[in-house]
């Protein structure tokens, strides 16, 4: 299957990295590029267990639901609900001479929000 992804993508995406991970193993190029893991776990953590919890679902009617639900999730999370967006970080020095990280955050908006005031859809398509 993986062949045919890196196939089918190669002449969309030039120059993109096909990398794979394991469950419970660090990403190889983690330290350099991110590992994306962290923030798939956190999302499954915070959306999927708080609606669902840790139970196993076995039946193909119990995946069926599932999927429904997510499709829904998705909807809502991704275009409703409201996110910070941080918009700068500085390293600053205490009393003490020790760093100290500071965030800066943009005022709360629904990346659905976000995307109508980038002004890069057309009027149709924003109505």
């Amino acid at each position: 299957m993986n062949a045919h992804l890196q196939h089918f993508f190669a002449d969309k995406f030039r120059g993109a990295k096909f990398s794979r991970s394991r469950s419970w193993q660090k990403h190889v190029l983690s330290e350099v590029e991110g590992n994306d893991n962290r923030f798939v776990e956190q999302k499954n953590s915070t959306l999927v267990r708080a609606y669902l919890g840790r139970e196993s679902l076995t039946t193909q009617e119990q995946a069926d639901l599932l999927n429904e639900l997510y499709d829904l999730m998705r909807v809502y999370y991704n275009f409703y609900q409201p996110v910070l967006r941080q918009i700068e970080r500085s390293v600053h020095y205490n009393a003490q001479h020790a760093p100290v990280l500071r965030r800066k955050h943009d005022t709360a908006r629904t990346p659905l929000k976000r995307l109508t005031e980038a002004e890069v859809l057309d009027q149709k398509t924003r109505v």
